[in-house]
């Protein structure tokens, strides 16, 4: 049998109540069967994904299953794609649900002499379920909730810097060494960044979209925020052209939320120009919060402050918790500097 032309290649984790849906719209598309392959590395699923994944593969030929004993999502995906035979390469995750022509839209842009970029992306949209994920959802696709990242609001076609769930072709893969399995939740980002300094280009397309499920409880959402925080100076410190506003606003806001409350517990006080800033920042979640109240409903609305504070203090919080680890490791990897290591 002739090899695939196009490989998706999904990592998953206890993704039981998602990998059904994100199946079902892998295999919905219009690409034939004997054109594209799905490669699954499970990483010691503890739920009942390993079931639901066999189930799948007896009734779906095209679909393999590979273990992952490392678990994280970059191991999963080195495993997955070093596994996967097909020439353009589509990450995807267990909690996505794919847009019809998503993967039609990736193989049109990539597999061709004139194809415009090595990399291309779509435009994520948050789903949640539950009053809290909802609100967590809707939080999400607003500027306080993502900093402004253009791939959050992508309409028609550009060149961008990152894509969240890129398709890519396999050479780009093998030339920067596979992802970097040290950066935590940061692959992705980090393996963009590596193929642009290679020399390769990043498209962002309206026409490819997704439905991406949040957490859907507060300790889920901190923990998540706080391992993005934690990872994104390691990231920034391999990759220093990478720095953007929206990296440094959640630590320094965090940085100045202590300062704020050491002072109310040294002083009883703070300055005038601190308590503009606190209200400024008061206000600004708050009329986001009305807006999404407006077109979510008021539960949504009401608890989307509450999302705002815990995104922005856990990422902080982590990201101040990851600079010196970061130091630390970029001074152990000066040879290092193309990601190979660690990676096969």
């Amino acid at each position: 049998m002739n090899d695939p032309t196009l490989s998706v290649v999904i990592p998953v984790r206890n993704e039981e109540g998602y990998i059904r849906e994100c199946l079902d719209s892998v295999f919905a598309c219009a690409v034939p069967a004997d054109r594209f392959e799905v490669v699954v590395a499970d990483g010691m699923s503890g739920d009942g994904t390993g079931a639901i994944l066999i189930e799948y593969a007896s009734r779906r030929p095209n679909l393999a299953v590979v273990a992952n004993p490392r678990m994280s999502a970059a191991a999963g995906l080195n495993v997955g794609i070093r596994r996967a035979r097909g020439r353009i390469v589509a990450r995807v995750d267990g909690h996505t649900v794919l847009d019809p022509g998503y993967l039609e839209t990736a193989l049109s842009l990539l597999d061709g002499p004139e194809s415009p970029a090595a990399l291309v992306g779509g435009r994520p949209r948050a789903a949640g379920r539950g009053a809290v994920g909802k609100a967590i959802a809707s939080a999400t696709e607003t500027l306080p909730g993502n900093g402004g990242a253009a791939y959050r609001a992508a309409k028609g076609g550009r060149f961008t810097d990152t894509v969240q769930n890129a398709a890519f072709r396999r050479d780009v893969f093998e030339r920067c060494g596979g992802f970097r399995e040290d950066v935590g939740c940061d692959e992705d980002e980090e393996f963009n960044f590596r193929a642009l300094e290679k020399g390769e280009r990043i498209f962002l397309t309206g026409a490819m979209t997704f439905r991406w499920y949040c957490r859907e409880s507060f300790p889920a959402l901190f923990r998540q925020y706080f391992f993005y925080g934690f990872y994104k100076p390691r990231v920034l410190a391999l990759h220093p052209g990478s720095v953007r506003l929206r990296h440094a606003a959640p630590p320094a806001l965090t940085l100045f939320m202590a300062l704020c409350a050491a002072s109310l517990a040294v002083r009883g006080s703070l300055p005038a120009p601190a308590w503009f800033v606190l209200a400024l920042y008061a206000a600004t979640l708050l009329v986001f919060s009305f807006l999404i109240g407006a077109r979510r409903g008021a539960l949504t609305g009401a608890l989307a402050p509450a999302v705002y504070v815990t995104m922005h203090a856990a990422y902080g919080s982590g990201f101040l918790a990851g600079v010196v680890p970061a130091v630390l490791a970029k001074g152990g990897r000066r040879n290092d500097r193309n990601g190979e290591k660690g990676t096969r």
